[in-house]
């Protein structure tokens, strides 16, 4: 953008140039001398005007040019960074599950399977909280261990206190 611009700037010294010498040509044509040597002097100032916006405009050109590519080599060194973090967080992820394989656990860390023995041998019989009446899905009846089960007895707030089996009744 501020390429654009200068060039405009110089666009426009350039065109006042060329109007100031056709008017020197003009005046040659019919003998005014003494506006010829000021003419003369406004067209040199001008020139060196134009020849010094040029100098300049070059020089920020090859600044900007010059920082456009240290820009780019610091983004190729980025996303080498980048891909290296990403390498040593995979090999220190891979670390971390090789060293939890070979550790024991401690007691708080156990699965929560090992601690109140869910996934161990089931029950002889349910849990009384299945058949609690409060419940949105209160089944009259459980299949628990290839036999019916229901409720015996339910307690005043609608929970299950005992349960007990059907007799005459089994899955094969």
């Amino acid at each position: 953008m501020a390429v654009q611009k200068g060039e405009k700037v110089l666009m426009k010294i350039l065109k006042t140039l060329v109007t100031s010498m056709l008017m020197l040509l003009a005046l040659n044509s019919h003998g005014a001398e003494p506006a010829l040597a000021q003419l003369e002097a406004d067209i040199l100032a001008k020139q060196a005007k134009y020849e010094a916006l040029v100098d300049d405009y070059q020089k920020k050109r090859q600044q900007l040019e010059a920082a456009i590519t240290e820009l780019k080599q610091q983004e190729q060194v980025l996303m080498a960074l980048k891909n290296e973090l990403a390498a040593l967080n995979s090999v220190m992820t891979e670390a971390r599950a090789a060293e939890s394989q070979t550790r024991p656990l401690k007691a708080e860390n156990q699965p929560l399977a090992k601690k109140t023995g869910i996934g161990a041998e089931p029950d002889e019989e349910p849990c009384t909280c299945v058949f609690n009446s409060n419940r949105k899905y209160n089944p009259e009846k459980v299949l628990w261990n290839n036999a019916y089960w229901i409720c015996e007895i339910y307690k005043t707030d609608g929970t299950c206190s005992a349960v007990k089996k059907i007799k005459d009744v089994s899955i094969d």
